[in-house]
């Protein structure tokens, strides 16, 4: 004989409303129903409700020709302190006049992949450094149109700050940093492009230092714009782990009228983000979703079982009916009362 088709045997169970077998069923929907919500609730914690998302992104960022470039060091042979200032805005380099030197400047933005989205730029400068002079330190600061398309529409004007310093003169500085991106607060999705900050500029003339007797300003006030920059909830930063510092000792004597360079080489590279942002509605309850529904299966096997074993052994009483036999019986068993 081969079997040529079958048919499951069903077995139905049967109970008034005032019975122990019904109130039975409702502790146990109850219980499906519930469980899976506070064991979920349990092993995520306060993550259930999904307050931060983060997505892995590739900013576009543009070098907006914003630099500022301050050398610190001694002149007349050691005797002197001396601050060497450049930028790129004919205002700033205006009112510094006196600490003004302007070096050989190039920029380039490298586009490796061809994909429309530049991966680094690099900054060559070289700054004339006169007979009698030394150079101890230098900072420079360097201004981006940082913008995110993703996910998350933002735009907006950051900068990088990076800076070195050695008791040995130096004749050249190299570095090499990664653009970060940084966020005390979640992005939100909602609308079109955020532009945080787009009326505070970072860089304007009111960076500009305290003015030196009425002739103009030495420098400007790198501590106030960085602590302003600092209070965002939104910036970037040049990491600072990869930097070469070359010197002289002792620092280089000049012939007369005979002059050298201070060489700086920087590298900024534009590396994918980790981006943090805050989930739509429809986001946190897919992902609450999928939490419960996991639990709830793993309820749902496990009681079904403690069902089948309470009702074919008629650990309450309930009326059977067998679906598929030829003469349909409904026996009423009661092995246990309660």
């Amino acid at each position: 004989m081969v079997q040529v088709y079958n048919t499951p045997l069903r077995r139905r169970y049967y109970a008034n409303r005032c019975s122990a077998a019904y109130c039975f069923f409702l502790l146990i929907v109850t219980v499906v129903l519930l469980l899976p919500f506070f064991m979920a609730y349990s092993a995520s914690g306060a993550d259930f409700w999904v307050k931060h998302a983060t997505y892995l992104e590739e900013p576009t960022v543009k070098y907006n020709y914003k630099l500022v470039l301050i050398l610190e060091g001694t002149k007349a042979g050691g005797t002197l302190p001396q601050t060497l200032f450049f930028s790129t805005l004919a205002p700033l380099n205006s009112m510094c006049q006196e600490t003004l030197r302007v070096p050989v400047l190039r920029t380039q933005e490298v586009d490796g992949d061809m994909d429309g989205r530049a991966e680094r730029l690099d900054i060559s400068a070289q700054v004339p450094v006169e007979n009698g002079e030394a150079i101890y330190s230098a900072k420079m600061m360097v201004f981006f149109e940082y913008e995110l398309r993703d996910h998350a529409k933002l735009n907006m004007e950051t900068m990088g700050f990076m800076q070195a310093s050695s008791p040995l003169a130096g004749q050249s500085l190299f570095v090499d940093s990664d653009l970060e991106w940084h966020q005390t607060w979640p992005l939100s999705i909602k609308g079109g492009y955020s532009t945080p900050y787009g009326s505070e500029p970072l860089l304007d003339l009111n960076g500009v230092g305290p003015w030196d007797g009425g002739t103009g300003a030495k420098s400007i006030d790198i501590p106030t714009i960085l602590k302003r920059y600092r209070d965002r909830n939104y910036t970037t930063e040049l990491s600072s782990n990869s930097f070469v510092w070359e010197g002289m000792l002792p620092p280089p004597t000049l012939s007369n009228g005979d002059a050298g360079t201070f060489n700086i080489t920087a590298t900024v590279r534009y590396p994918q983000q980790v981006i943090t942002y805050q989930p739509s509605v429809s986001e946190v309850l897919f992902d609450a979703g999928i939490k419960y529904l996991f639990m709830f299966v793993v309820v749902y096997l496990t009681l079904d079982l403690v069902c089948a074993f309470v009702f074919h052994h008629q650990l309450v009483d309930t009326y059977v009916h067998t679906e598929g036999v030829v003469a349909a019986t409904s026996s009423r068993s009661k092995f246990k009362r309660f």
